[in-house]
């Protein structure tokens, strides 16, 4: 699942980086950035459930109201950590200071309302030389989180290579000002609208939606033993490769990325699917794409979607992604083998899809849309599975959706009344995390949704960590499990399945 940062990027275009001691104010925003005032610097985004803007406004810049007064040498750096990233010294420091509340300032113009999120704290210095904190406290539905200003090169590399910090969130903020990107106030695009005879057939499935014997005995017989080995494989906890092709990253622009898409090819192709790996960006490992054809090519296609590119803790070399979305890759794999070894058809068109590039801003899925409208494919739904395998102690199993803000309802209602029917085990509901593939789609009027870990926030204190392995403490093989039968079923459902 994807935070877009940029990270410590080196294009400067302005000017305060060359003035050491240049007091001004940040501002976090996540109002668009497009008509940033001419006297402010673009630094990057926080890795929140929005996109969160980092601006600076030097001394003759009017500060806007509830930005962070901050000093900002040539030297330092700033960066945000996630509270597992804090040892328990730092956490102290941070539950004694008193907390700002999250800020909303509205704005009219043109009798439409924009929402600017703001929020303000007070510098802290710690006893660590060269490192002082920012506490923010952001509403309900986010994130907490400290920044962190590294006034020196040595306080920051401190921080990179010792083990504490190295297996947990640590997100650089670029001390150099850089251009604002082009698609600054879009790294996520809202859905369109999707059209009324599309969601109508959604609607249809949901409205005549009842137990099925047929689907009961597959998910019966639907195996649970591969979805370990594959995560296990796929975060190097028990990797037998051949000499040279093995990885501890998937990154979607390291060796790791492209091995592991080569061998998730390998595995798809191994089910007798039509396979292609698809280059759509240079540097980027391939996505993979396998169709199944239907019965009736007039009657629509049905996409299933994970991404395998993986991230880690900031400075280590290891992003294991066994949640992260080694659960989700485990899931395409499972149903890929086993319709395939049921020799089961559909009326309908299948793609099932392995996307990189998702955690740079969900680049592969965004391009292969693209395409799908290009060739003006009849997408009946989409449904991405990005983090499954995750599960708080003390909580039950869950399964969790989109709002309707990031999907569309009609196919959040379906699924969730299939996993109702069929496992009773899960409990559904709505999780406010963001973001991942299905928005590529979503952005484009297609009918989508996404299956998540959680009917809350993001409570995974290794998400996108260099810890994110399988075997450790909440990660839950019976819930991917669960969660892929859901899946499947809806696959059988929405895309007509007849058996041999």
């Amino acid at each position: 699942m994807k935070y877009f940062t940029l990270l410590l990027a080196a294009t400067a275009t302005a000017t305060f980086a060359q003035q050491p001691n240049t007091t001004g104010h940040l501002l976090i925003t996540s109002t668009p950035v497009s008509h940033l005032p001419a006297c402010a610097t673009y630094h990057g985004l926080l890795p929140l459930s929005t996109s969160s803007h980092i601006l600076y406004f030097p001394p003759s810049c009017t500060s806007p109201d509830g930005a962070i007064p901050f000093t900002w040498t040539e030297d330092s750096v700033l960066a945000w950590a996630i509270p597992s990233a804090l040892d328990e010294q730092v956490e102290e420091l941070v539950e004694r200071r008193d907390r700002i509340a999250f800020q909303s300032l509205v704005k009219k113009q043109q009798k439409v309302q924009e929402s600017q999120s703001a929020f303000s704290a007070s510098r802290e210095e710690s006893e660590e030389e060269g490192v002082s904190f920012f506490s923010l406290k952001l509403d309900d539905n986010r994130q907490d989180g400290v920044l962190v200003h590294f006034s020196t090169p040595s306080s920051l590399s401190r921080w990179t290579s010792d083990p504490r910090y190295c297996f947990h969130e640590l997100v650089g903020i670029s001390p150099i000002p850089l251009p604002i990107p082009a698609i600054a106030s879009s790294f996520y695009p809202p859905p369109q609208p999707v059209p009324a005879p599309d969601v109508a057939r959604i609607q249809h499935h949901l409205d005549t939606l009842k137990f099925n014997s047929n689907i009961s005995s597959l998910l019966a017989s639907f195996p649970r033993a591969p979805f370990k080995t594959d995560v296990e494989y796929l975060t190097g906890e028990n990797q037998v490769a051949p000499e040279g092709e093995g990885w501890k990253s998937r990154h979607s622009m390291s060796e790791g990325g492209r091995k592991a898409s080569n061998w998730l090819f390998g595995q798809l192709k191994a089910t007798n699917l039509t396979c292609t790996q698809l280059e759509y960006k240079n540097g980027f490992a391939p996505l993979i794409n396998c169709t199944i054809p239907g019965t009736d090519p007039t009657s629509g296609t049905v996409v299933l979607g994970a991404h395998f590119d993986s991230r880690g803790s900031f400075g280590y070399p290891t992003a294991p992604g066994g949640d992260d979305d080694g659960s989700g890759t485990s899931l395409i794999l499972s149903i890929a083998r086993f319709i395939t070894s049921q020799q089961i058809s559909f009326k309908r068109k299948v793609i099932i899809s392995l996307f990189s590039g998702e955690e740079q801003g969900l680049l592969g899925s965004n391009w292969f849309a693209r395409q799908l409208k290009q060739e003006k494919e009849d997408i009946v739904l989409m449904v991405q599975a990005d983090m499954i395998g995750y599960r708080k102690p003390g909580e039950p199993r869950q399964i969790a959706f989109p709002p309707d803000s990031l999907g569309l309802q009609e196919a959040r209602f379906l699924l969730g009344n299939i996993s109702s029917i069929y496992t009773p085990d899960l409990v559904p509901g709505i999780t406010p995390a963001c973001c991942s593939d299905h928005q590529s789609f979503g952005s484009l009027g297609f009918a989508s949704t996404w299956v998540f870990e959680r009917n809350n926030p993001i409570a995974d204190p290794f998400y996108h960590n260099s810890g994110d392995l399988s075997a450790r403490v909440g990660y839950d093989f019976e819930q991917i499990y669960l969660t892929s039968s859901v899946v499947l079923a809806s696959l059988l459902e929405v895309a007509q399945f007849e058996l041999p």
